[in-house]
């Protein structure tokens, strides 16, 4: 993985953690030391979050090279989100061709 992909990586998980945990994170710090890097990681996956813990999972395995698992969602999960998605894409839709 290339540093620019791991600095994306860092910088996903630190607006992540700050939407869903109200935490800042130094970036440049999760990129240069280990320690930081680890605990960050740590806090992201006892938050429970399944983006966040996503995330976190593959900014160890850019970190310290060990196999990122991957993360099922729970079918119930991912029919909110398309439902979300749907509903989201919708209003759009609607203005096509007509006056708003």
């Amino acid at each position: 993985m290339t540093d620019s992909e791991k600095v994306a990586l860092v910088a996903h998980l630190h607006v992540l953690m700050r939407r869903k945990t109200g935490r800042i994170t130094d970036t440049e710090w999760v990129l240069h030391n280990d320690d930081y890097a680890r605990e960050i990681i740590r806090l992201a996956l006892a938050d429970g979050a399944a983006e966040l813990a996503e995330v976190a999972h593959k900014l160890e395995a850019a970190r310290f090279g060990t196999p990122a698992p991957r993360i099922a969602k729970p079918l119930l999960e991912q029919a909110k989100e398309a439902r979300e998605r749907a509903a989201n894409s919708a209003p759009q839709a609607r203005y096509v061709g007509s006056l708003r």
